[in-house]
């Protein structure tokens, strides 16, 4: 089997991180890099997705926000801002 030289660059925890990443995105691991680098390079990453796995996406960039209060309804932009003329 050849192996190409680019993967030896990256580490095998590199490699099963990314892994793991695009399983639980829903994508195989070609479509999950390409996704990260269209999102870095030209920002059109996502608008190339189906709906599944734009949800997908989206699922896995929430995880682990649950435990996150949400903001007071009355929150606004002066909240934000409160230290700005």
């Amino acid at each position: 089997m050849l192996m190409d030289l680019r993967l030896e660059q990256l580490k095998p925890e590199t490699i099963d991180k990314l892994a793991e990443s695009a399983h639980a995105a829903g994508l195989s691991l070609d479509a999950y890099l390409n996704t990260l680098l269209g999102l870095l390079n030209d920002g059109t990453g996502l608008s190339k997705l189906s709906d599944e796995e734009f949800e997908a996406v989206m699922d896995e960039f929430s995880r682990g926000s649950e435990h996150i209060p949400p903001l007071p309804p009355d929150f606004s932009r002066a909240d934000i801002y409160s230290d700005h003329d």
